[in-house]
């Protein structure tokens, strides 16, 4: 298992570089919670050291058109470990996405 200070750790190395925004909300001996502000989507982690909790949760930044509340989304979840962190960020990533609409599609 993984610690709080890994997914601090985490965060600096796979959030930080792609100049999203992070945000520490709760940073306490057993809990930490962060908003990431990215291009179309706000993410929020939420991890646990007591039950060794890692998960993570987002909204749209933007309503879309005809509504007036933004979107949410579950993203993985669970033990607080690498393969729940390879799972949040690539899942992250695919949100923001945006398709190309160039020439010829």
């Amino acid at each position: 298992m993984a610690t709080l200070e890994n997914l601090k750790t985490w965060i600096e190395r796979d959030i930080r570089p792609r100049r999203w925004t992070v945000a520490i909300i709760e940073d306490a001996d057993r809990s930490f919670h962060c908003e990431v502000t990215a291009g179309r989507h706000v993410f929020t982690i939420a991890a646990n050291a007591d039950d060794y909790y890692l998960g993570c949760t987002c909204r749209s930044r933007f309503n879309a058109r005809g509504e007036t509340h933004p979107r949410f989304a579950d993203l993985p979840d669970g033990s607080l470990n690498t393969e729940t962190w390879e799972a949040i960020v690539t899942a992250m990533k695919r949100l923001e996405i945006r398709p190309y609409r160039g020439h010829g599609l």
